[in-house]
């Protein structure tokens, strides 16, 4: 089965560093659309975030699955019902967080560690030949290269770049 592994700050929603709570997430330019069109075409659709901020104890798991439901309803609104994603991995690990739990030097699933990729593959059968990665930053390429996943770099979400017209382009 083939898959799009999406990055979720700087491609679903803008990044205006550890978003943790609703009142500051706001939506990519056309990201609902651009999940129903992945749909639409056939992808199995996976996000694969690293957030700092959980390990960091800027905002807790819980806070991050409220911001993650309410980006999950608002791209619903913005582009129906199959604006959604399959499955998500989230990685609170850093080497120096503060939080003792989220303490690891190298942890596997830290982008640009290809560990959330890996397992996502390994727990649907995912051909990750036939499949890609969306990030904004040279980890999430990394990432993609060292699981076998094709790259696709987007800029510019914060400057109005519209998701739907880059995935127009790539699916």
């Amino acid at each position: 089965m083939k898959a799009a592994f999406l990055d979720r700050d700087g491609i679903l929603n803008i990044d205006h560093g550890y978003i943790g709570s609703v009142d500051r997430l706001d939506l990519v330019a056309g990201a609902g659309v651009a999940l129903a069109r992945i749909k639409a075409a056939g992808f199995f659709v996976a996000v694969v975030t690293n957030q700092s901020g959980i390990g960091r104890g800027m905002f807790t798991l819980a806070d991050f699955d409220t911001v993650m439901a309410e980006m999950a309803l608002r791209l619903q609104a913005d582009g129906g019902p199959t604006a959604r994603w399959d499955d998500l991995r989230v990685c609170p690990y850093l080497p120096d967080a503060p939080l003792a739990q989220y303490a690891h030097a190298d942890h596997p699933w830290r982008k640009p560690n290809p560990g959330m990729l890996l397992d996502l593959i390994d727990a649907h059968g995912l051909d990750p030949t036939a499949s890609f990665m969306i990030g904004d930053k040279g980890s999430d390429m990394a990432a993609a290269a060292a699981a076998g996943v094709k790259g696709h770099l987007f800029e510019g979400a914060g400057q109005g770049a519209r998701l739907d017209e880059f995935i127009r382009e790539r699916v």
